[in-house]
């Protein structure tokens, strides 16, 4: 789980980061599980073999003790439904490693932490989430998968909904423990909300393989998946963007609250925006600009689709403020 500042923007009114949540857990979760399901179901052969309980709890213990060991723990929850937000160029073209030795200047130095995300990160977060995943597959009716995939997606929701609802609490709470503590803390909550993630992701996947028996059909909905969170600008939800270092222990850092702000930045640019506008106009009075929300761009950092679906953000000419007007 990706470390930001604590909190979103106090001006930022309940209802928008309520939305926020809700778009994380019924449209976000669905879309992007919906694409992996179809990916890994084209391949379910070679990803889920079948393994004794034994093997299924020690390959997720294995996953969390590296995770820890390497200081990447962060890693275990970095997606739906516990991370809702835009595509940020940054992120997808600059993926994060642990140790960002490309600031270092050596050429080598950067390949291996690349390596080091790529072979050691990734498969640590795979092995916890595969040997979750198997456990319940093992043990929650097996032989009625229906029933099986019901109680998934309930019980997955209904974590999820009590986790969003306590994290401010807990982040409070956290941020005035002594280090050891914070990072018991914090590793519990990080365990409740990946098992939470595997829950909810499992009985939907149980559900599209269901539904969406038909090869064809299979491949029908993982395309039309990706191209709507490409369209909404979210294609970054899908994929594992390097490896997120945890914080130092001595620095006090809010990794409890989840990155939820999809509607939240739209909100925030509709109001810096707008008030951009107002400034604009009192500078030259006769000239008339539209405040409405459809002339507003819909995220300050996707300054490309900002400027080709709203041009009146260019003919302004003011860089957008960091933080919402009083």
């Amino acid at each position: 789980m990706p470390s930001y500042p604590a909190g979103t923007p106090d001006r930022i009114p309940h209802w928008v980061r309520l939305l926020d949540h809700v778009l994380a857990l019924t449209i976000a979760c669905p879309l992007v599980s919906l694409l992996w399901c179809g990916g890994f179901f084209l391949t379910d052969t070679y990803i889920y073999p079948n393994d004794k309980p034994f093997g299924y709890w020690l390959i997720f213990i294995v996953g969390t003790v590296v995770l820890c060991l390497t200081g990447c723990r962060n890693n275990m929850v970095t997606g739906v439904p516990f991370m809702c937000r835009h595509d940020r160029a940054e992120l997808l073209f600059a993926a994060t490693t642990r140790f960002h030795a490309k600031s270092y200047g050596s050429r080598l130095w950067s390949f291996c932490d690349q390596l080091f995300s790529i072979f050691v990160v990734q498969p640590s977060v795979i092995l916890i989430w595969r040997g979750l995943w198997n456990i319940q597959d093992y043990t929650l009716l097996p032989k009625d998968p229906v029933k099986s995939a019901n109680i998934s997606c309930l019980a997955g929701t209904l974590v999820t909904i009590v986790l969003y609802l306590l994290q401010d609490s807990v982040a409070e709470i956290t941020l005035a423990l002594r280090p050891c503590a914070r990072f018991g803390v914090e590793l519990v909550w990080q365990q409740l909300a990946v098992a939470s993630s595997v829950t909810l992701w499992r009985g939907q996947w149980v559900w599209f393989a269901l539904i969406f028996e038909e090869l064809a059909s299979m491949w029908f909905v993982t395309l039309a998946a990706g191209w709507i969170l490409t369209i909404l600008n979210m294609g970054g939800l899908s994929t594992q963007l390097g490896a997120v270092p945890d914080p130092p222990l001595d620095i006090r850092t809010d990794v409890i609250r989840f990155p939820i702000d999809y509607v939240a930045q739209i909100y925030k640019t509709h109001v810096q925006y707008t008030a951009l506008i107002k400034q604009q106009q009192q500078q030259q009075p006769g000239q008339r600009l539209s405040t409405s929300p459809l002339s507003k761009p819909l995220l300050k950092t996707n300054r490309g689709t900002a400027k080709a679906l709203y041009p009146l953000l260019d003919e302004i000419q003011l860089p957008l403020p960091d933080s919402l007007p009083s």
